[in-house]
């Protein structure tokens, strides 16, 4: 669709107008209105439009991504960054935790192994959950009283394109070759439950507090770069 103001061509149509109204399949022409929006029925006509059986009647596939979005950001959302040989791991470093939301996250970048564990109480055990709390650029983990062990349930990994999903109180650790760049899209739910939760030793203090450092400049620089070629990658 070409007619209308020029932010507005290359889009659906929303009508036909017929030149006689008896006759609606012979002359006529589009209506300058157009699927512009990025709604539920815009996404899905627009991408017909670009998946249409016949090449010479196809949307240009940059319809889909034009379609116009509201600025923001969803609360939940954002992007995960490995960088090789400068991740800074938590002391004590205690992979297996759990999110109080469903997490989904798509892979732009490089390649993870996410573990994934089942959780038994036993009071006898040698393992104790830590309830995350948050407070301005800290983070902390408190000692529950609840002991008992993880077992192994999975490992899988997953390559650039794909995507996975981690239910809330799941504990799961995504992992990273550390030589390895990966760029993740996470995704959030808005219902939480309770609080997220990580595996810690039944040794471990009452409770532990890590700074959040602000990331270093140049550091950044090299995740947003990364961030974005795995976006543009996907585009292709």
């Amino acid at each position: 669709k070409d007619a209308g103001h020029p932010a507005y061509r290359g889009f659906v149509s929303l009508g036909w107008r017929a030149d006689d109204p008896a006759n609606p399949t012979a002359s006529g022409s589009l209506l300058s209105a157009t699927w512009a929006d990025s709604g539920d029925e815009h996404r899905l006509v627009t991408l017909l439009g670009v998946s249409a059986p016949t090449e010479a009647h196809r949307l240009d596939p940059g319809a889909y991504y034009g379609l116009r979005r509201p600025l923001g950001t969803h609360p939940g959302s954002g992007t995960h960054v490995w960088l090789p040989y400068s991740r800074l791991r938590q002391e004590p470093d205690w992979p297996p935790h759990s999110h109080n939301s469903d997490l989904f996250s798509l892979l732009l970048i490089g390649e993870i192994e996410n573990h994934e564990w089942n959780w038994q109480s036993n009071p006898m055990s040698k393992e104790v959950l830590y309830e995350v709390g948050y407070q301005e650029n800290r983070s902390m983990i408190l000692k529950t009283d609840e002991f008992g062990r993880t077992t192994d349930l999975s490992i899988t990994k997953f390559e650039q394109g794909q995507s996975y999903y981690v239910p809330k109180g799941q504990f799961h650790a995504s992992e990273v070759a550390s030589d390895q760049t990966a760029v993740t899209l996470v995704l959030l739910s808005e219902t939480k439950v309770g609080n997220s939760i990580v595996v810690g030793s039944r040794d471990g203090a009452s409770s532990y507090t890590f700074d959040r450092n602000a990331v270093d400049p140049e550091q950044h620089v090299k995740a947003r770069q990364a961030a974005l070629k795995g976006i543009n990658d996907l585009l292709q």
